[in-house]
């Protein structure tokens, strides 16, 4: 008989079982030669949550055709190899496998029971070779004695219907647990005087089912059913006659009409076997767990250990396995120190000879090691060949080794020749050029070229400038004649904006644009102003030309480079000021004072044309004796009569004094000589205005003094 459980393996493995089998002997010698086979921690798990602890071998057939073990090893459900012994062709004897031969495993319970394992994959004998076993199936053999059916009666399941009853009902999990029997008969028992007998059976075939469990029919003497609150005995048959106990949950005695529902079950075998003779002192190795009376059997004492000779734990006393082989034996250089050293090794060789020297191993670099054998990774400067000073043209910064390549001294200054400052001399660059980018004039020309070609520059909003809404931004290059040529531009906004800067159009002989890699040169006008801006960028790889590229501003900084010359009068109290004029060119004229631009009085109250500050009271009446010829404002005149008449009144205490008198006979007299001539005359230069005015002194001077002179008129 046998009971097959399958846990890894969906495949079934049938063993047709013998004597031979149940009486394995463990032990094995070591050949020298052998395969591996290595159990799995899956596999030597599942082995030994469904065996238990035991000793698992593998067996070859020899010439009488009884199995002998090849190799063996007590097993604990650690994971597991095994050097499976190979024949050794130099005795006449088989004491291992041959090539290709199929492996036997076995696997023996501490309680005697013996499995045929099915091993997958089922690899046979290969001389050194490595079988990594992944699944088992276990089959257990009849081996008399030790079954769980020997001399066992087949259960009676007929039963009386006594026409009360009770229900059992095996739920679907209850039944995928009993399944794992097979198919076979369920029935119910209850005791009767030492003996069971049953009350109720069906065909269980791995699905969930019901029994009536009939009761005792209290109609008849005979007890041919259940009892109220009577236990309920539960047994199971599979198909090949195996028997077992099953115990189900709730375990609920017998009630009349009452259902119980098992949700779980349990069994385990029922076992009829009779006396088994055999070494019953688990001491030795012949030790048969199944039997019950010593036979004498048991010669070799058992010594736990490991048997196989590859492995570094090897006793050689030992008989039995005891999983203890750990460490597969490897040659080699075992220490670490040497270049020959072998992780894997185990037991040294005498190979070790090299010591290791770490450092650089790779000639190419700085670091490199002539003694170092194993690198360190402390590689790090690649050599280059060069001319290492930077005094020289040659001067390659990435250089470390001197080749004697520096030949030309570096000679700073400005190299090119349209700068103001070019120097013939120099070959290096330092940025000092200097050049004529605005015209004597200060006039900038921000009309452009499109090239076909451009450079887009972004300008963020709300910089800090001195532009104006209006003013215009440029950036330029220079021209071939080292003049600054406008490259793009546009008209300042104060808000977010760019300038388009056009490229040197390629396909003509001149450069109209910018050239590739061009620093970029910007020029700026507010009003009259032009400044040079310095500009600060997001990358200093931004502030060159390149075919469409995008740069970004971050800052501007503006230097007033000139202003454009506007002559003119430049002072506003002038009367020619010119509000357009930014430089003076000394034109500047003004009104006399008191005067406006025009010549017209800025104060003249009564507009007889002299101003108020310049106004003189007077007599302006020329026959007056008070008459002044600077008066502007006439004022008081008092006639030569009444001046006379005045005086005589007076007493000659009129203010006028003899002196004023003789005075003036002394013009009455110069007077009439002058008329006298005038008459004589007509063409001595004398005008006919001043002869008038003689005449009226002349007349004067006949009123008013005694003895006037003889005129003839």
């Amino acid at each position: 008989m046998k009971k097959l459980y399958t846990f890894i393996s969906a495949c079934l493995v049938f063993v047709t079982t013998s004597q031979a089998q149940c009486e394995l002997d463990f032990t094995f010698g070591n050949t020298g030669s052998n395969m591996t086979a290595f159990f799995t921690p899956s596999v030597s798990n599942n082995t030994f949550n469904t065996l238990g602890e035991g000793m698992v071998g593998a067996f070859y057939l020899d010439e009488s055709g009884a199995y002998v073990c090849a190799s063996s090893s007590i097993f604990t459900g650690n994971q597991l190899q095994l050097a499976v012994m190979g024949d050794d062709a130099t005795t006449d004897e088989k004491d291992g496998f041959s090539a290709n031969e199929v492996i036997n495993w076995f696997y023996q319970t501490n309680q005697g029971i013996v499995y045929s394992l099915g091993l997958s994959p089922a690899d046979n004998f290969t001389l050194n070779a490595i079988s990594i076993i992944s699944s088992a199936s276990y089959t257990e053999l009849d081996c008399g004695g030790t079954t769980i059916n020997d001399d066992c009666l087949p259960l009676e399941t007929d039963f009386t219907n006594t026409g009360s009853n009770m229900t059992l009902f095996l739920t679907p999990n209850a039944a995928a647990i009993l399944s794992a029997l097979g198919d076979g008969v369920l029935a119910v028992y209850f005791e009767n005087d030492g003996e069971i007998i049953c009350a109720g059976s069906d065909l269980f075939t791995g699905s969930n089912i019901q029994l009536a469990v009939m009761g005792d029919d209290s109609t008849t003497p005979v007890k041919d059913g259940f009892s109220s609150g009577e236990s309920i005995l539960w047994k199971f048959e599979d198909s090949s006659g195996n028997q077992f106990n099953v115990t189900p949950t709730p375990s609920d005695p017998f009630s009349l009409n009452g259902i119980s529902i098992v949700t779980g079950i349990s069994f385990e075998a029922i076992s009829c076997a009779s006396d088994v003779e055999g070494c019953t002192d688990n001491a030795y190795i012949e030790y048969n767990s199944g039997a019950t009376i010593d036979d004498g059997s048991c010669v070799t004492l058992a010594i736990y250990g490991c048997t196989n000779i590859n492995y570094l734990e090897y006793e050689a006393s030992a008989n039995v396995n005891d999983g203890s082989c750990i460490t597969l034996i490897l040659e080699g250089c075992i220490d670490d120190d040497y270049l020959e050293y072998n992780s894997n090794a185990t037991v040294s060789d005498g190979s070790c000879e090299i010591m290791i020297v770490y450092g650089c191993t790779d000639s190419q670099y700085l670091e490199y090691s002539s003694y170092a054998n194993v690198s360190d990774d402390s590689c790090e400067t690649l050599i280059v060949i060069g001319c290492t000073d930077s005094s020289y043209l040659e001067y390659n910064p990435e250089a470390n080794i001197e080749d004697g390549s520096c030949e030309t001294i570096i000679v700073m200054g400005c190299i090119d020749e349209n700068a103001t400052n070019y120097n013939d001399s120099a070959n290096t660059n330092n940025g000092s050029c200097d050049y004529n980018l605005i015209g004597s004039d200060c006039e900038v020309s921000f009309a452009t070229l499109n090239t076909g070609s451009n450079h887009t520059i972004m300008i963020p909003g709300g910089l800090s400038t001195v532009l104006s809404t209006g003013d215009q931004i440029g950036v330029f290059y220079i021209s071939e004649n080292g003049t600054a040529v406008c490259a793009g531009s546009s008209v300042w906004t104060g808000n977010v904006m760019q300038i388009v800067a056009f490229g040197d159009d390629t396909t003509t002989d001149e450069v109209d644009g910018l050239l590739a890699g061009a620093t970029f040169l910007f020029l700026a006008q507010s009003g009259d102003d032009v400044y040079t801006v310095n500009t600060t960028f997001e990358s200093s790889s931004m502030a060159t030309y390149s075919v469409n590229g995008l740069s970004f501003i971050t800052t501007f900084e503006f230097d007033l480079a000139c202003s454009v010359e506007n002559l003119g009068c430049t002072d506003i109290n002038a009367c020619n000021y010119n509000s357009s004029a930014n430089t003076n060119d000394n034109s500047c004229e003004y009104s006399d004072a008191n005067l406006d631009c025009n010549g017209i009085c800025l104060n003249d109250t009564d507009n007889d044309g002299v101003c108020n500050e310049l106004e003189i009271l007077g007599c302006m009446d020329i026959t007056a004796s008070n008459y002044n010829s600077l008066a502007t404002d006439d004022d008081n005149c008092v006639s030569w009569e009444s001046a006379y008449n005045q005086c005589i009144n007076s007493g000659g205490d009129d203010g006028i004094t003899q002196a004023d008198v003789d005075a003036v006979q002394t013009i009455l007299d110069q007077v009439n000589e002058d008329l006298e001539i005038a008459i004589e005359n007509q063409e001595d230069g004398i005008s006919q205005a001043r002869l008038t005015i003689f005449y009226i002194l002349a007349s004067i001077s006949n009123t008013f003094f005694s003895t006037p002179n003889d005129l003839e008129y």
